[in-house]
């Protein structure tokens, strides 16, 4: 690692500005990834283009390179796997640019801040970077911080110091009071946007132990509220007029036993969990829930997002959750999104059209609900998502909306069949469902579909090959496991091997107890195929095409798989010389390279 920083493998300069091209093209030479060539000893600026997999053994020409210049200018570590930086970035005293975007980084190190040169530093989308170096003030050179997608709690108090300073992505307040927006004062070079967060318009509440919330909550000081949370005050029966609060987008109501009344009108986002004294007769008065009748006249129009969850005793859902009927009705609704989450006691829908503006319906462990809503197939759903309501066994009218794209059945052991006639349809998952009779005009007709993933029905008797998947021209990513307990292959009689299509980026395929040969699905005609995973399949011992696998596979996952471990065992394997060339090759989950 060491020689990686020091012998700088990455060396951009404007050649333009500083130099005449015929010299300096003297001395330049490019290593591509994934070609091994030789480099001049003269060559004294060298650039690396990386390849997804790169291993050690491609910087082995750089050893006997005596005139490759230190002088690293620029540094782009993006999309690598890497936990930490070495200490000695610090010693990169010329290093102009340091780009770590999308890497698994959780600490800079303090030596980051002798980086008095550093005029640019790219952490965006560093998840697990949670703080910046303390002494931060040191890059007096920084022109450009790019933090968004970063888990920063706050910004280091040295921030207002980088005067040079042009663009900053976010700025996070601190929530104990130390560093403000007053730190931006000084900032007189910032352009651009910037994202400022965690600012006091958010209030939270927990376990208070009164039985009315105080007047001051109404007060005209907090009408710029936006978020409002209370959670765990049991003893209250009611809460406030959130009315009086015209900005507030987001409400959230947590572990309120005693709860029996709120207003409600201005909300954009409702969140209610942990409810289980909450009783259906005084919900029809109740703006909280079915409670959301404003005046007789339904849901707030200008509610976007429902979510109910944990509420043990709530058998029927707001009449409000249906369309407006009346063309009286001024006020359009705008509910896009319905939760509705762990009601144990919920039976059914209220009757009526769901909102046509309604685009995410996701139902979650709701072991009584028996039905959908009736006309669920003439609203213009985009994404469906059922899991584990065990006495849900089929689809109003055997139908669903052709708007569909994205539908996930899970853990519903009485379901049948699913309707077809879905040809907008891109992704697709069913787990878990025992009892599915999956016939295969009803995937033929998926012509748009880009994801497929059937596991665990074990139902499933019609053979794999009569599926008719190379009709699925769009499809990208397939996983298949859990089905024909039996099968020892994927032919049958009358088919000795079939196509997959060719479009196919990603192939899983796991739980296939008795499966010993993956040699009829003619992998090596998977011409775009990226990513193979195998697991659980602990007969099988032969998935190597006689042609070999295709070219374009660069990553390989084997698990659970004891006699194909075996045969691609590392140098000693059968197989391992038709595998070596892969650049990843994870073996149980442990990651083998050819260094």
């Amino acid at each position: 690692m060491y020689m990686f920083f020091i012998r700088c493998f990455y060396f951009y300069i404007d050649i333009y500005n500083f130099f005449k091209i015929e010299n300096i093209l003297k001395g330049l030479h490019n290593l591509e990834s994934n070609r091994q060539s030789t480099i001049s000893k003269e060559t004294r600026h060298l650039s690396f283009i990386r390849g997804k997999f790169d291993v050690l053994k491609k910087f082995e020409a750089f050893q006997e390179l005596e005139h490759l210049r230190t002088f690293l200018r620029v540094l782009s570590l993006s999309e690598y796997v890497i936990f930490e930086l070495p200490d000695s970035i610090g010693g990169l005293k010329h290093l102009r640019y340091l780009n770590l975007s999308f890497t698994q980084i959780k600490l800079l190190p303090d030596s980051v801040t002798n980086l008095y040169n550093l005029q640019t530093l790219i952490l965006s989308n560093c998840k697990h970077l949670t703080r910046l170096p303390s002494n931060i003030g040191n890059l007096i050179s920084l022109r450009h911080l790019d933090v968004v997608g970063c888990s920063l709690q706050e910004m280091p108090q040295q921030i207002g110091k980088l005067k040079k300073l042009q663009t900053l992505s976010d700025f996070i307040v601190a929530k104990r009071g130390f560093l403000g927006i007053k730190e931006l004062k000084d900032l007189s070079n910032l352009r651009g946007k910037i994202c400022i967060s965690k600012l006091e318009n958010e209030l939270r509440i927990e376990y208070y132990g009164g039985r009315k919330f105080p007047n001051w909550m109404c007060d005209p000081s907090y009408t710029k509220l936006v978020a409002l949370s209370l959670i765990g005050c049991i003893r209250c029966i009611s809460l406030p007029s959130v009315g009086q609060l015209p900005l507030l987008k987001k409400l959230v109501i947590k572990k309120m036993d005693g709860v029996k009344s709120v207003g409600l009108e201005f909300e954009v986002k409702l969140n209610i969990e942990n409810c289980p004294e909450m009783m259906p007769e005084f919900m029809q008065s109740l703006p909280r829930l079915e409670l959301l009748e404003i005046d007789n006249s339904g849901l707030p129009y200008n509610l976007q997002r429902l979510e109910i969850s944990k509420c043990d005793k709530l058998e029927k859902l707001p009449r409000g959750l249906q369309i407006y009927t009346s063309l009286a009705d001024n006020n359009v609704c705008h509910l896009e999104y319905l939760e509705i989450e762990e009601c144990p006691s919920l039976i059914c829908f209220p009757k009526g059209r769901l909102p046509t503006t309604l685009r995410r319906l996701f139902i979650s462990n709701c072991e009584n609900l028996v039905s959908l809503p009736e006309d669920i197939h003439v609203c213009a759903l985009e994404q469906l998502i059922i899991e584990r309501c065990p006495s849900l066994i089929g689809f109003p009218k055997g139908k669903l909306p052709p708007t569909l794209k994205k539908l996930y059945i899970r853990g519903h052991p009485n379901l049948k069949t699913i309707p077809d006639c879905l040809y907008n349809l891109k992704d697709l998952r069913i787990e878990k469902c025992e009892n599915l009779d999956l016939q295969p005009h009803l995937l033929r007709n998926l012509t748009s579909l880009a994801s497929l993933q059937i596991t665990n029905c074990e139902n499933i008797k019609v053979p794999l090959s009569e599926w008719g998947l190379a009709r699925l021209t769009s499809l990208r990513t397939l996983t298949i496991g859990g089905i024909f307990p039996e099968a020892t292959s994927f032919s049958n009689h009358h088919h000795h091997l079939f196509l997959l299509p060719t479009t196919l980026v990603e192939l899983c395929i796991s739980r296939f107890q008795n499966l010993e040969s993956l040699a009829f699905l003619s992998l090596q005609t998977l011409t775009s195929l990226r990513k193979l995973d195998v697991f659980r399949c602990p007969k099988l011992q032969s998935f190597m095409p006689r042609e070999g696998l295709p070219d374009m596979l660069s990553e390989l996952y084997i698990r659970d798989c004891p006699l194909l471990i075996q045969r691609c065992s590392k140098e000693k394997g059968e197989d391992w010389p038709k595998i070596a060339h892969i650049p990843c090759v994870k073996i149980d989950d442990k990651l083998i390279l050819e260094q």
